[in-house]
């Protein structure tokens, strides 16, 4: 799956399993070129993480509900009923969205 930023394309990881979601960033020291997709996960935690990240936050079907640009680590942020999807991303793809738009996905 990939995620159209500006003019380019970010591939995005599905993270399925508890275990997998729970190493998915965890102490990843190397600044990140892809994105992960945690399926139906309405909250994130990233006191593991490592560096600075995105998080968007949509419906089923993929509506921005959430967005935490530049998300600092050691941090636990919840979302309401209506999220069913967490993505994490690179820094600057929440730039290019608002709450409200549809992620332009290309499977």
């Amino acid at each position: 799956m990939k995620l159209k930023i500006n003019k380019n394309y970010i591939t995005v990881n599905e993270i399925e399993g508890f275990f997998n979601r729970f190493k998915c960033m965890k102490f990843k020291l190397d600044k990140i070129s892809e994105g992960y997709l945690l399926k139906k996960h309405n909250f994130i935690n990233t006191y593991l993480f490592c560096q600075r990240t995105d998080i968007i936050m949509t419906d089923k079907d993929d509506k921005i509900i959430k967005m935490y640009p530049n998300l600092n680590t050691e941090k636990l942020k919840l979302g309401n009923r209506k999220v069913c999807n967490t993505y994490i991303l690179p820094l600057g793809c929440c730039n290019n969205y608002s709450i409200g738009d549809k992620l332009k996905i290309k499977h």
